[in-house]
């Protein structure tokens, strides 16, 4: 069974004024059922909500995994609870007579100030360095157009950061996650062309990033306590010879992004006909995230990992948070790569039973704890 991998979604809220959503319905809408226009109406306007893991599993739009894997604790406990019917937010009703607000992942450990440190990836690694924790080189690149463009930040600033720092480099948003918009750059050629889409779109703030050919390891941690340790691992093929990298994608992995394959492949005069040679190992992909077709290997963290992330959170006053960490070992040597406030646990999760059993536990435990329960 998979069901602890909910992905919950939005899809189905309109976005539309009622009149202009109602005039342009079409016949596969989530809303077609036989409504009249003023029950149409009420629909769309307010929120219908779940009240047990029946109605949950019964929903049409899915629900967030940080919620998702909470329900059977919460019932356990038989504390009333709702939940939004687009899956985003649960509200749990306390015996003294509080509710219990949590959105997503964010179980309320924290304030919302820390969530928006963490989110500005620039502005956590200059905080970061600030205080002496190991992180890469890294810069924010300001639209060449912007009248906040310098020479610190523009393109011929990205020309010298490449100087003197090599390629390959990183190129990616400053306030994304999963892999979204993460660019591998392994020539000027290809910076240029990155940041001339970039100066012509309307994309909010990217940065430009060291890279450190390391193992990639997330950290999950929690008031002193490390809860999970993984090695996040890109998919990859490995040559014979004879197969071209897409037969031997068609054999290993056919549920990854094939336009994502090809562009990277691309960016190394490569293609899905190109041979690989005999046991050359080979990433398809320039990341290691769950979300674009990545795995996970469990870790055992040493009390060394622990003390380095009590000191993060000491510094951040944070009790909860992930850090994704570049290695050359077993986690013993740390570069920070960023840190994130509310971890979304889907893929080791999916990948082992007793993080499944353990993590959701120790979040309400936590939670109750923090009541008063």
């Amino acid at each position: 069974s998979n069901l602890y991998i909910f992905s919950g979604s939005s899809k189905g809220m309109p976005k539309h004024s009622t009149e202009t959503f109602w005039s342009e319905k079409k016949s596969d809408s989530p809303f077609d059922i036989e409504l009249s226009k003023e029950a149409f109406q009420v629909k769309i306007s307010s929120l219908q909500y779940l009240q047990n893991k029946s109605e949950v599993l019964n929903s049409p739009h899915g629900i967030k995994h940080g919620i998702f894997i909470l329900l059977d604790e919460i019932e356990k406990s038989w504390f009333p609870y709702t939940i939004d019917e687009y899956g985003f937010v649960m509200t749990i009703q306390l015996p003294n007579g509080k509710n219990r607000i949590i959105y997503n992942a964010d179980y309320g450990f924290d304030s919302s100030s820390l969530r928006r440190i963490f989110e500005d990836k620039i502005y956590t690694s200059k905080i970061l360095r600030n205080w002496k924790f190991p992180v890469p080189n890294d810069m924010i690149i300001i639209k060449d157009r912007s009248s906040y463009s310098t020479t610190s930040n523009n393109t011929l600033a990205c020309l010298d950061f490449a100087k003197k720092n090599g390629y390959p480099l990183i190129f990616k948003p400053n306030d994304r996650s999963f892999g979204i918009g993460v660019q591998k750059i392994f020539n000027q050629e290809q910076l240029l062309k990155a940041l001339e889409d970039y100066n012509a779109s309307n994309k909010g703030l990217y940065l430009l990033q060291q890279y450190i050919p390391w193992k990639d390891y997330r950290v999950i941690y929690l008031d002193g306590e490390i809860l999970a340790a993984y090695e996040r691992i890109p998919p990859k093929v490995v040559g014979n010879g004879i197969s071209s990298i897409g037969q031997l994608i068609d054999k290993d992995f056919q549920d990854l992004e094939i336009n994502k394959i090809t562009t990277y492949l691309q960016q190394q005069n490569l293609s899905l006909d190109s041979v690989l040679p005999q046991d050359l190992e080979f990433n398809l992909l320039p990341t290691a995230n769950i979300a674009t077709g990545g795995f996970v290997r469990e870790v055992q963290a040493t009390e060394t990992d622990r003390l380095f992330l009590e000191r993060v959170a000491k510094y951040f006053w944070a009790r909860y948070f992930w850090v994704d960490i570049l290695s050359n070992g077993e986690l013993a040597d740390w570069v920070i790569l960023e840190i994130n406030k509310s971890p979304i646990t889907k893929g080791i999760s999916t990948a082992s039973e007793k993080f499944r059993t353990s993590y959701p536990k120790k979040i309400w435990d936590t939670i109750k704890k923090d009541e008063g329960f």
